[in-house]
């Protein structure tokens, strides 16, 4: 039976995020306090681009994809499944309307704090905004890496070390690891490749039994030599060098 959301279970979910488990206890308590638990159903959108900032939001349980859309058409995706992340910052902080879509990709729950709560919270103390701007520090020093892996490393590692990410830490290689349910679309645009692309990489690793295909999701089988891939070690790593 699914456990209700309990402001105590709220706080256990949110201190998995190093952020929020670093805050000073009167801001956890405020932040915990001020908000609310919305429920999203499969598909329904958060907030999309160019909307008004609505508010702060955690990932409780579920998955969200954040989507940006380029001037060409293409989308680059990126995945929140892990419990206790925070999205939709970047608009609170600088008070300007959205720049990305954001989705629910299953059943989710999401704790939400509005505006105007972040607003009276940011005015109680002045050391509150710099703990809410090391957010988008957070996010800043991701997205530079992610732009050095794009220019760096070749498709197989960029997308080996997404699934590994995805599937979470096991305790032993031999263990198979479900990611969360996941498109090869979302995969494509979470590694800025195409979707064929894609497909071939993961239909030879499924060949080669590090990693089984089902519907809308991928099984990590073989998590050593999908480690491999992600350093981008030459026995296991030869097709992607082919195709990125």
């Amino acid at each position: 039976m699914k456990q209700p959301m309990t402001r105590g279970r709220i706080a256990g979910l949110l201190e998995q995020d190093d952020w929020f488990a670093a805050l000073p206890a009167p801001l956890k308590d405020a932040i915990v306090s001020n908000s609310c638990v919305r429920g999203y159903r499969t598909g329904e959108l958060v907030f999309a681009t160019g909307d008004e900032p609505n508010g702060l939001f955690a990932l409780l349980s579920g998955q969200i994809n954040l989507v940006n859309n380029s001037s060409s058409g293409r989308q680059v995706m990126q995945n929140l499944h892990r419990p206790g992340t925070w999205f939709g910052y970047l608009s609170m902080l600088d008070a300007q309307p959205r720049f990305q879509d954001a989705a629910a990709t299953g059943p989710t729950e999401l704790l939400c704090l509005g505006q105007s709560a972040f607003r009276r919270i940011l005015r109680a103390d002045p050391d509150y905004h710099a703990r809410f701007a090391l957010l988008l520090c957070g996010s800043v020093r991701v997205l530079l890496g992610m732009l050095v892996e794009s220019r760096t490393s070749p498709l197989s590692s960029r997308l080996a070390a997404t699934l590994l990410d995805m599937s979470g830490a096991v305790s032993a290689p031999a263990v198979a690891s479900p990611a969360p349910r996941l498109t090869q679309e979302l995969l494509a645009g979470m590694v800025g490749a195409t979707r064929q692309t894609v497909n071939r990489q993961l239909r030879d690793w499924q060949a080669r039994n590090i990693i089984r295909l089902g519907y809308g999701a991928v099984t990590v089988v073989d998590r050593a030599a999908l480690a491999h891939a992600a350093r981008g070690d030459a026995t296991s790593g030869e097709y992607g060098r082919r195709v990125a």
